[in-house]
């Protein structure tokens, strides 16, 4: 609801390719409203990690190996 009634704003139009400028636009305009906690903070978690996802399926590999991490043996 957070997300649906107060955030969207800040992400139509926007690249899902641009994880870390939407974060930070994102946490400025909650930060400056002071939301830094609780729901809002979960909800701009739950935008980052969709960020993420979206960006491990269009290059076809895992969140772990984004990150720079390796393959468990």
């Amino acid at each position: 609801a957070l997300i649906n009634g107060y955030l969207c704003s800040a992400l139509v139009g926007r690249s899902a390719e641009d994880i870390e400028g939407i974060w930070h636009d994102v946490y400025k305009m909650l930060a400056s409203l002071g939301y830094t906690r609780g729901g809002w903070m979960e909800a701009l978690s739950g935008i980052d990690m969709a960020l993420w996802d979206i960006r491990g399926k269009k290059e076809g590999c895992s969140l772990s190996k984004l990150l720079g991490g390796t393959p468990l043996s």
